[in-house]
């Protein structure tokens, strides 16, 4: 592993690798002769480079023999090294988990010649622990469980000292009045470290190790588990998807039924046996777990996503393990971590995973495309855009020739399973494959799935079909889908993608107003010429909204040939609309009904034009909230781009916030401690100008703190006055929500008409859907959310339960 790819893999760590000349041999021996006088900074950048090159694969020698190496050297000169190696080692372990066994090794190799050591990693990785317990950094907490657990079999850690530091998590899990997600945690880390230590603890507290296996297994049992329904991606599926933490139970079942004995993690220290066995090893402290506050923000549950069994690999070859066995659960989480490390580098990630370490002792493609799988389709939200998993499957696929046919597998056993599945997974579903499509010029077996030409509009099936067809059309064209799909597919295809010069129902008057609009555009009009007339024009007997609507049509008939000659004109003339929109709720309907009508046949284009007019705000997005899931709107109800634009609208007002709280936050830093907070800062602000502005402002003494103050004072009314705005749009939906299956309950227990079954689950589907992808908001405005399902009477009982199930992921 080189320097550069380490400090990759530091992320925020700052690491210097700016060298004048690649190192050589003989900079080890040099560094230790000159002896100079060093900074942390630079002796922590070395101690980074000997870690480094203990990695090298290039080199001939084993990382056994690297590992002994490096200890000498830093045994040689440990006064140097040891606060370096104090301070790098714990961030070794955030950031390469999947080499947390070579660190506890080095530890253990150290600490046999310097006992202190070993004594002060102990305690300086417990500090560590309390902080990022404290702080909500549970991913990193975790992994620091799980070094202490394998610093046990390096001789480090006394097992006694370790169980009795497992027993006080364990009694931090059975707490009272505290919620479950944090008790869960707490045993999920005890469960985690006992694949590492488990025949330690066996050997050595057999009798201490059942009591905790017995205690935590009374946990298991008495778990509140509502919440399941609400994150399995589908059921009734011949692979079920299991709750992680009972399924993790039931893996460490069957590892204790082994004796603890498990044949994938590579255990260094084994090659170390006979030095270790005289090493002093350390009792830890005893270790206070930090209380339980309201602003802790615990890992949300899970369910562990099947799609393939052993059935599904082929014959030769290695075979994927059992589902309930520990080698299955240890390669998931060594994958996970590979495409954690890789999130931002599509192609180093499809490297590193065809080149994982146990690759030829799993199916490797059929492993990685379920663990790929399972984040994409991870409720309530995926780890990282989605869009990164689709490239990286077609990494993968230029990578290994027989990828190809094992994603063409997973998509037929996706399909295959569809019937079941939540509709905001369709949607994942539908956008991945669509996009997958597109990379191999659409070649499919369309007719094996022709089933769903039989199938309800509403059906999974057809949905699914419909709206692949209708992204593949915007990744391509009309002409082109009719040529790669059957015929038989042709009555589920959209529209060709056409504009229509729609001008309202005003006959010949609108003609001759469009007609001189049209006149106008052709001459270029600037926009406060343009402004006058048409003011004129509604204030001489026409009325205000069918001028609007005409000019709106001209406007997007004149610039219809591509997305960005409509954004040009939109920005040309955004003085003009704004003028004659205004605050107007209803000028906006007419807006937006104006454009859907001019552009019904292209829902793309209705999307990235009204998405365009909020962001210009000509629109507000609760006034496109209300138009989407207004009476008028039924018969787009069930298509995906509705969604998508109501997703985009509740976004923009949830972005908006996100900027106005960190411009809040980087001004309440520099102006307490006159330091740049740029690294606090997130992407969407303008750091560079905001800073220039603000170091200005600090300049002018008492009274540019009075200023920045006062800003300070209008942000945090921004930020009321936003939160007012996103809680409003929310109840808003969840009102609307109620008043559809409401009316659905009443038209079906009528018998006046006949009623789809299919809508009403995909109604009651959506609310979910909705509920999970704005999570943070919804728990944020509970008691606000609860006061509106109380208000309302009747509520349908399916509404009642989809909530409670919600309310259970942070019960």
């Amino acid at each position: 592993m080189s320097m550069k790819l380490l400090s990759g893999k530091f992320g925020c760590v700052t690491m210097r690798t700016d060298r004048k000349r690649p190192p050589d041999s003989r900079d080890e021996e040099n560094f230790f002769k000159r002896r100079k006088l060093v900074g942390p900074e630079e002796m922590d950048d070395r101690l980074k480079s000997l870690i480094a090159r203990a990695f090298d694969d290039t080199t001939t020698s084993s990382l056994e023999t690297n590992l002994e190496s490096l200890s000498q050297v830093l045994q040689i000169d440990y006064f140097d090294f040891k606060e370096g190696l104090l301070r790098v080692l714990p961030q070794c372990v955030y950031f390469l988990p999947d080499r947390i066994a070579v660190f506890s090794t080095l530890v253990g190799l150290i600490n046999k010649s310097v006992p202190n050591f070993g004594q002060s990693m102990v305690e300086k990785v417990l500090q560590k622990l309390h902080l990022k317990l404290q702080t909500s950094n549970y991913s990193h907490a975790l992994r620091l469980v799980i070094f202490l657990s394998d610093l046990v079999n390096c001789h480090v850690i006394t097992p006694s000292s370790f169980i009795h530091f497992i027993e006080g998590i364990i009694e931090t899990a059975f707490e009272e009045s505290i919620p479950q997600v944090r008790s869960d945690w707490f045993i999920y880390a005890v469960l985690r470290c006992l694949p590492y230590v488990g025949r330690e603890l066996y050997e050595n507290e057999s009798r201490t190790l059942e009591k905790i296996i017995t205690q935590i297994g009374k946990y298991i049992a008495q778990r509140n588990k509502h919440h399941v329904k609400m994150l399995q991606a589908w059921r009734e599926s011949p692979h079920e998807q299991e709750e992680y933490l009972d399924c993790l139970w039931a893996q460490i079942g069957k590892l204790q039924a082994d004796s603890w004995k498990e044949t994938h993690l590579k255990r260094y220290y084994v090659a170390f046996d006979g030095t270790l066995a005289g090493a002093m090893q350390h009792d830890m402290s005893d270790f206070s777990v930090p209380a339980h506050s309201p602003e802790n923000v615990y890992p949300l549950p899970s369910v562990i996503f099947r799609l393939f069994d052993y059935a599904d690999c082929p014959d030769e070859g290695p075979l994927l393990p059992g589902a309930h066995s520990i080698e299955r659960f240890l390669v998931e989480e060594d994958l996970h971590w590979i495409i954690e490390q890789n999130i931002w580098n599509k192609k180093q990630c499809a490297m590193e995973l065809f080149a994982y370490r146990k690759r030829h002792n799993v199916p490797i493609s059929y492993a990685t495309l379920e663990v790929i799988f399972s984040q994409l389709f991870r409720l309530p939200e995926p780890p990282t855009r989605p869009l990164f998993y689709g490239s990286l499957i077609i990494e993968l696929c230029k990578l290994e020739k027989t990828m190809p046919q094992v994603v063409a597998q997973a998509a037929e056993l996706l399909y295959q399973r569809i019937d079941t599945m939540q509709f905001s997974l369709i949607d994942q579903f539908v956008d991945w494959f669509s996009f997958h499509l597109s990379n191999f010029d659409y070649r499919w077996s369309w007719s094996d799935w022709s089933d769903c030409l039989n199938c309800g509009t509403l059906h999974r099936r057809q949905f699914f079909m419909r709206e692949v067809a209708e992204k593949c059309m915007r990744l391509s064209y009309h002409q082109r889908m009719l040529t790669f799909v059957p015929a038989s597919f042709h009555s589920i295809l959209p529209e060709k993608p056409e504009i229509l010069y729609y001008l309202g129902d005003g006959g010949q008057a609108n003609a001759s107003l469009a007609a001189r609009l049209n006149e106008a555009f052709q001459e270029r009009t600037p926009p406060d010429k343009m402004t006058e007339m048409l003011k004129r024009i509604a204030t001489s007997g026409s009325r205000r909204s069918v001028v609007l609507s005409t000019f709106v049509a001209v406007l997007l008939n004149a610039s219809h040939k591509t997305i960005s000659f409509s954004f040009s004109a939109l920005t040309k003339y955004f003085a003009t609309l704004k003028e004659m929109i205004g605050n107007s709720d209803a000028l906006q309907l007419t807006v937006l009904r104006t454009v859907y009508r001019v552009w019904i046949r292209s829902h793309q284009m209705v999307l990235v034009i009204v998405n365009k007019m909020i962001n210009m705000t000509l629109l507000e997005p609760k006034v496109v909230v209300e138009w989407i899931l207004s009476d008028e709107m039924n018969p787009e109800f069930a298509k995906m781009w509705t969604w998508e634009l109501l997703n985009a609208a509740f976004d923009y007002v949830g972005y908006q916030l996100c900027h106005v709280h960190q411009n809040a936050h980087r001004l309440k830093v520099e102006a307490d401690t006159g330091e740049d907070s740029s690294e606090c800062s997130c992407s969407c602000s303008n750091s560079d100008s905001e800073e220039s502005s603000l170091e200005e402002r600090m300049k002018g003494g008492d009274n540019g703190k009075e200023k920045v103050e006062q800003e300070l004072v209008t942000i945090e009314n921004e930020i009321k006055w936003l939160r007012e705005t996103l809680k409003n749009l929310l109840l808003s939906i969840v009102r609307k929500f109620i008043v559809k299956l409401t009316q659905h309950v009443a038209m079906r227990d009528s018998k006046k008409t006949s009623i789809d079954a299919n809508s009403y689950v995909y109604i009651v589907d959506r609310f979910s859907g909705f509920l999970m992808k704005n999570w943070k908001y919804i728990f944020e405005f509970k008691v606000a959310l609860e006061e509106e399902l109380c208000k309302s009477h009747p509520v349908d009982a399916q509404v009642i339960g989809t909530y409670e199930k919600f309310l259970a992921l942070k019960s």
